[in-house]
């Protein structure tokens, strides 16, 4: 049970950063192969990915016998 909600989160992630590219493409598309908006969105994703490694230790679970 511990480790689906490990492999349900990596697989999910996985399907949605399989779509940034084609986002990424059809923004600078619609844009007129205007860079930022592109930029943007790849800046966003890694902040939010920089807030989700500077929350996770505070939100684990302390068990006995392992350490973090």
């Amino acid at each position: 049970m511990r480790y689906s909600g490990v492999a349900i989160s990596a697989n999910f992630a996985g399907l949605l950063s399989g779509c940034v590219p084609l986002v990424a493409t059809a923004i600078l598309t619609e844009t007129g192969d205007t860079l930022w908006p592109s930029a943007v969105i790849l800046t966003l994703i890694g902040l939010i990915a920089l807030a989700g490694g500077l929350l996770a230790p505070r939100y684990s679970v302390t068990e006995a016998g392992l350490k973090h």
